[in-house]
């Protein structure tokens, strides 16, 4: 079945990679561009034809213009795919080079680009999925975000925007599963494994004699390129 993909902050390998997968499998994919690279869409719309391609300022008209343009053409969405990028300049480690000073406005920003971004998107986004056969919001994230997990001691502000982010996607699962929504999150650091692209297309566990402990659809679950569960 050719399904409708938007995956928003192909701006990122791993959502590029993703977007260029279904691509490939004769998918109809859209994607946003968020953080203001002019030349980027050109050099994607060169590299991957047929790849529609949008430069989306999150907090501005632009993602309900896209999902008008969606609207329009496709009539619903099945898919829908979002990776945050945005980092703060001056928000590195305490002692380090990169890390001497921070700027708290700039982390403010970030925080409020990614999560507030974010959440514009997939409000935008919801119609359209309710009138996909998927109905499938997935995030691609890092461990990093997980407080059991993580060892990174920079960019605050991106990776605290990744644990909300999570967060988030846990309130939207408890509002539309009981519609037939599904979600997936994904961490994408490292190499082998299983790609984003493969993890979101996944049918995951689904036991009905055990339907918040053993099932992976019933509950928000990360996990990575070799499916270990991510504490977050």
């Amino acid at each position: 079945m050719r399904q409708i993909v938007l995956i928003v902050g192909v701006e990122n390998q791993e959502a590029l990679e993703t977007a260029a997968w279904y691509l490939k499998r004769g998918d109809a994919v859209y994607a946003g561009v968020t953080n203001g690279d002019e030349a980027l869409k050109e050099r994607l719309e060169e590299t991957y034809p047929g790849l529609h391609v949008n430069q989306l300022d999150l907090g501005t008209e632009e993602p309900a213009a896209l999902a008008e343009q969606i609207m329009q053409a496709e009539k619903k969405l099945d898919v829908l795919v979002l990776q945050a990028g945005g980092r703060a300049e001056h928000d590195g480690e305490i002692g380090c080079e990169n890390g001497k000073y921070h700027d708290y406005d700039d982390m403010l920003r970030v925080l409020d680009y990614n999560i507030n971004g974010m959440r514009q998107v997939i409000e935008q986004s919801i119609p359209l999925l309710r009138l996909g056969e998927k109905k499938r919001i997935a995030v691609i994230t890092e461990s990093s975000s997980s407080v059991g997990w993580t060892r990174e001691t920079d960019a605050f502000a991106y990776r605290m925007s990744l644990a909300a982010i999570h967060m988030m996607e846990k309130i939207y699962f408890n509002r539309l599963r009981p519609e037939g929504f599904t979600f997936r999150c994904y961490a994408a650091e490292g190499k082998g494994g299983i790609s984003g692209a493969e993890y979101i297309e996944q049918r995951l566990c689904y036991d009905e004699k055990e339907p918040y402990i053993h099932s992976d659809e019933n509950r928000l679950v990360m996990r990575n390129r070799y499916l270990q569960e991510i504490p977050w």
